[in-house]
């Protein structure tokens, strides 16, 4: 488990109304891939750069790195400046929890479902454990990239120099391949969910109607 799922944040379900700030958000946000993919090819924008950013701090926050901490392998001071050997040492961990996931588990105990609040469990142990350090590993490789070029402040000329570098512009563009598979995820089980609920369960069942088309 890397991080918790996300609800459906644009419909209050409970209360039946529309949370017009998220919809502006997930607009927003299509915009900004839209603008970065745009800005690798030819022009770069503020509104990108500071997109990045917050890219990176919302995948952060999506890591559970309790025991991570715990143990030594990370520090949230590293994401002001990590290290190459922090990094290393994450890989290591990933590595070392794969092979003994791969030598200790069977397929049956993945079967089983885990008990009510279990998630912890689940997350600690040495299959999730290993992708929570991968996934780590991989955020503070593109922080380390961009460093020099969108912190402290994120601005236009710093995206420039960061497009122009090619360890940053890779690391660009993973944040936005991630971003639209995010935001993919996202919308099929928005539309999965909220589909149900009035007046989307009407529309729905009007467009897949026969005589809708």
């Amino acid at each position: 488990m890397i991080g918790p799922p996300l609800p459906p944040d644009y419909w209050n379900c409970r209360a039946g109304q529309f949370n017009r700030s998220a919809l502006r958000t997930r607009r927003l946000d299509r915009l900004a891939i839209t603008d970065a993919h745009r800005g690798l090819a030819s022009s770069s924008t503020l509104r990108v750069a500071r997109w990045v950013v917050r890219r990176l701090d919302e995948c952060l926050a999506e890591i559970y790195a309790d025991d991570l901490i715990e143990d030594g392998l990370y520090s949230p001071r590293l994401w002001s400046r990590p290290t190459e050997s922090a990094i290393e040492r994450l890989e290591k961990e990933a590595d070392s929890r794969r092979r003994d996931h791969y030598r200790f588990v069977s397929s049956r105990d993945l079967k089983k479902t885990p008990p009510r609040g279990g998630w912890k469990q689940r997350a600690e142990s040495d299959l999730f454990r290993s992708k929570r350090c991968v996934a780590l590993a991989e955020l503070l490789r593109a922080r380390m990239a961009l460093d020099d070029y969108l912190w402290p402040k994120p601005t236009k000329g710093g995206l420039e120099l960061a497009l122009a570098d090619k360890q940053a512009r890779q690391a660009i563009s993973r944040i936005v391949r991630k971003a639209k598979s995010d935001s993919v995820g996202t919308e099929i089980a928005d539309l999965s969910v909220c589909g149900s609920i009035p007046p989307y369960s009407d529309v729905l069942a009007a467009s897949s109607s026969p005589c809708s088309r």
